[in-house]
């Protein structure tokens, strides 16, 4: 099961769950403009579905040992996420 990380008191970083698909689709929605410029998958993120496929991979990954991603929460309020794309297992 993916573990939840206590920053402190007020901060987690946390598995993203379905629940928070409709959360995050907003967040993204919301900031295109600004998320463009770093984000190449953007424009191919247009529902919650797509949201909760990425939190499908996202949980593969995890479970292959092969990546992690957290959803940042501050004040029970999602913040963003951050995640680790690519964990090369052979090289440690």
């Amino acid at each position: 099961m993916p573990r939840t990380f206590l920053i402190d008191e007020r901060t987690a970083l946390r598995p993203i769950t379905e629940s928070d698909a409709g959360t995050l689709y907003a967040a993204v929605d919301e900031n295109r403009a600004h998320l463009r410029r770093w984000l190449p998958w953007l424009d191919n993120t247009r529902s919650r579905e797509d949201i909760n496929a990425f939190r499908v991979r996202i949980h593969a990954q995890e479970n292959d040992g092969i990546g992690m991603t957290r959803l940042l929460e501050r004040d029970n309020t999602v913040c963003g996420v951050v995640g680790f794309n690519h964990i090369d297992l052979l090289n440690k």
